[in-house]
């Protein structure tokens, strides 16, 4: 009985260590970026776009599908004989259809702009992913460090409740019952903030491991570091320039952004469809040829057979003013679509210059908090701590100055905080998404490749 019992107890410990989920750790934002690419369900239907694109570009060079023709002609109805008349015959003939004008190669070119398109699509949504997943992680850097400063703050004004208890209980210097009651207070509230702070710790996780693709939201864990995030700044020298300088400067580098090549690529394949729609006022040609063969004559003497070629043609003048109104369509199209660029490099030019003005300005704020601020509220809250002990100041001078410093140490927090998601945006709208174009006498085609290194 007791081997059978360590048997089902060995079994039970391995199946539980079998089925219990395994832990996956992500200790950096580069890391989770290419987490969040890797099981973007967009990302994967993207591409799939793109070999749907790929699939109908070759499917589309191609010629019409030929038509064939089996008859008898000619056969004399009094007799339905084969060989009463000469010119009774079977014929087999065949008609090969061409392409309308250049419909083909023009459709052929569209899909290989819409391939483009997509893979600048692709290239917008990956921008906008690491932008997106930055400011969380900078968000969860920004409430674990908050908790750790409350935390200090708290054990500080644990402290100070053992020294008023301890001098008010042995009636020393002026500590009052008031006093106590002012610690305690302010420990609770402190508790309250710890409390909001790990909510908020809470639901920044669960929006992080949204982006992970977790289905069970338990087996990923976020080990941020204590040090604050790193992020390289592209086109740093530009940053500090006056919005005057700046401007003509950031016109090319968003001219060159996935999203603004987006449009650009839309706006080529309306006037491309444009051309496809000109194909119209092209005649469609066909070649055709037959064999007719004839039977011997009564006498049986042989007759020959025959062989006939050909080409046939429409005429596309009915339907002109149809064509011509589609193509007018496009080319409205293609117009609409050059404004709507303009106005989305215009909306981008705005919010980057608001981005590098708020970068500036929180740099200074910066460098004022660290060298000013925060020395003198730590000078202030040291000396009143210390004329409280010696019976030379208040206690809620003592913790007035404490809570002085919290709040401008939080401040401080934010501030760092913030210039990490500036300098997020900013890479957002100057990377160097590379265009190449190459041009020939099929297609306009596009290449765009990010050779921009954002981490």
């Amino acid at each position: 009985m007791k081997s059978m019992f360590y048997a089902l107890a060995i079994v039970a410990l391995c199946n539980e260590s079998f089925s219990a989920p395994n832990s996956e750790s992500i200790d950096s934002l580069a890391e989770a970026v290419d987490r969040a690419l890797l099981v973007a369900p967009k990302v994967k239907s993207l591409q799939a776009d793109q070999s749907a694109y790929r699939a109908a570009e070759l499917a589309s060079d191609r010629l019409p599908n030929p038509e064939i023709s089996l008859q008898l002609a000619n056969l004399p109805i009094d007799s339905f004989s084969f060989a009463q008349e000469p010119m009774t015959q079977v014929q087999l003939g065949i008609v090969q259809p061409l392409n309308r004008g250049d419909t083909v190669e023009l459709q052929q070119q569209v899909w290989r702009q819409k391939i483009v398109q997509s893979e600048m699509s692709l290239l917008n949504y990956r921008a906008e992913v690491k932008l997106a997943v930055s400011s969380l992680w900078f968000e969860l850097y920004r409430v674990r460090q908050q908790l750790l400063i409350v935390e200090k703050t708290k054990a500080l004004y644990a402290q100070a409740l053992q020294i008023v208890n301890a001098r008010y209980a042995s009636a020393i210097g002026s500590a009052r019952q008031s006093n106590v009651l002012q610690s305690q207070l302010e420990l609770s509230r402190l508790d309250d903030d710890l409390l909001r702070l790990k909510q908020r710790e809470q639901s920044i996780v669960k929006a992080l491991k949204a982006w992970m693709g977790d289905d069970d939201l338990a087996n990923v864990s976020f080990d941020l570091h204590k040090q604050k995030p790193s992020i390289n700044i592209i086109q740093q020298e530009l940053i500090g320039l006056p919005s005057n300088e700046m401007t003509p400067l950031l016109l090319p580098l968003l001219n060159q952004h996935p999203k603004v090549q987006q449009m650009h690529q839309q706006s080529e394949i309306y006037k491309t469809q444009s051309h496809i729609a000109e194909q119209a006022h092209q005649p469609q040609w066909k070649v055709s040829a037959s064999y007719g063969h004839r039977q011997d004559d009564l006498n049986g003497m042989p007759r020959d057979d025959f062989f006939s070629v050909g080409v046939r043609f429409d005429l596309p003048i009915f339907n002109r003013s149809q064509t011509d109104q589609v193509v007018e369509s496009a080319r409205y199209q293609v117009q609409s679509t050059k404004y709507q660029v303009r106005d989305l490099i215009k909306t981008m030019l705005s919010e980057a210059l608001v981005v590098a003005e708020n970068y500036q300005w929180n740099e200074q704020r910066q460098d004022h908090f660290q060298k000013t601020l925060l020395t003198q509220a730590e000078q202030h809250a040291e000396a009143a701590l210390t004329a409280y002990t010696n019976d030379d100041g208040s206690f809620s001078d003592a913790l007035a100055a404490q809570a002085q410093w919290l709040k401008l140490r939080l401040q401080q927090l934010d501030l760092e905080v913030e210039q990490l998601k500036y300098q997020a945006q900013w890479n957002y709208f100057v990377s160097n998404y590379q265009v190449r174009q190459e041009q020939s006498n099929t297609s306009n085609n596009r290449k765009v490749s990010n050779i921009g290194d954002e981490q």
